[in-house]
């Protein structure tokens, strides 16, 4: 299970947030994690155990604009979970 927290409403386009991932099996497998910001934009994220930070910063737009940040942890088996949360752009 993959918790994405911080959503919500960003100003100026700058958004940071943070997440954890949980699985049954921790210390038997090494994982790799990446986010995808919702804007074409997206990179591979670095853990610190089971958590991790976001920040990445958007264009700026006159009329809010809705992204859906999706975060995916995989295992070394090729298990895979996601989660997301949704920013709303100013």
């Amino acid at each position: 299970m993959v918790t994405v927290r911080a959503g919500g409403t960003v100003l100026f386009g700058a958004f940071n947030g943070s997440g954890s991932f949980t699985d049954s099996n921790f210390a038997a497998h090494t994982f790799t994690a990446k986010v995808n910001y919702g804007d074409g934009t997206g990179s591979a994220l670095a853990l610190s155990g089971t958590k991790f930070v976001l920040s990445h910063t958007y264009a700026y737009a006159i009329f809010p604009h809705t992204y859906t940040v999706t975060v995916t942890v995989t295992d070394d088996q090729g298990v895979s979970g996601t989660g997301t949360t949704t920013v709303t752009v100013w």
